[in-house]
């Protein structure tokens, strides 16, 4: 078997290589970085993760060329008190995952929990996607992703979808997505286009375009809409499949 790390908290740091710690460490409070070009910082513990700033170090960095961070609570969640600074981003966790630390910066993220809510922000743009072995974004329970703008390229589930955007646009991909969800609020401060929704209820906040297209299967009952406003340019939505 693979050893595992002791203590109460552990720094990880290769300046020129990856961290892998993929054993059932029971240690969940953790800093570093994986400095190699590409560079991989995964860590997986079977208690609660949390992302600190130990001594000089703060939170987990692995953003030389196309690394990743993978985080992993086989039988907890993930939580933050300082920043993760990595192209790739993936999470997944027993139970919910909790990442709004105003340091965060990351392009691409993807990942799940298997029963709670899954809730992340950062002031850059965002985008959704493929990370490692992760597709989209998938919780049981609420799902809430704000960021300066959101591009959607994979499938996002959960009972209570909530998405924002603090300066551009929300848009998500039709060839590789759908949003699922009993119900979804969109707060954006420019367009949305969401052309493959599929949504029990509906409520849309925007500062231009609103273009969505509901996709729900049969037999989901009629979409209702709690609200629709822009003070700029037009709203169109379509149903099918209802």
């Amino acid at each position: 078997p693979l050893a595992t790390l002791a203590g109460a908290a552990v720094v990880a740091q290769a300046d020129s290589g990856d961290v892998l710690l993929v054993a059932n460490n029971p240690t969940d409070i953790i800093a570093g970085n994986a400095g190699a070009s590409n560079g991989r910082f995964i860590y997986r513990s079977i208690n609660d993760i949390l992302v600190e700033q130990i001594g000089s170090v703060s939170g987990i960095t692995a953003n030389n060329g196309s690394g990743f961070v993978r985080l992993h609570s086989s039988t907890a969640g993930i939580n933050q008190n300082a920043g993760i600074v990595t192209p790739n981003l993936e999470l997944v966790a027993a139970s919910g995952i909790n990442l709004n630390n105003a340091s965060n910066n990351v392009a691409t993220i993807a990942g799940t929990t298997t029963v709670g809510d899954f809730s992340y922000s950062q002031p850059g743009a965002l985008n959704i996607g493929t990370v490692n072995t992760a597709n989209g974004l998938s919780a049981t329970g609420s799902l809430s992703i704000r960021a300066l703008s959101l591009a959607i390229d994979k499938n996002l589930s959960g009972s209570l979808v909530t998405l924002g955007s603090d300066f551009g646009n929300i848009t998500q991909s039709t060839s590789n997505s759908t949003i699922t969800a009993g119900s979804l609020t969109v707060n954006s401060f420019r367009a949305v286009n969401l052309p493959a929704i599929a949504a029990g209820t509906l409520a849309v906040n925007a500062g231009g375009a609103i273009t969505i297209a509901d996709i729900g299967a049969s037999g989901l009952g009629t979409l209702n809409v709690d609200g629709l406003f822009t003070p700029a340019g037009a709203i169109n939505i379509t149903t099918t499949n209802r």
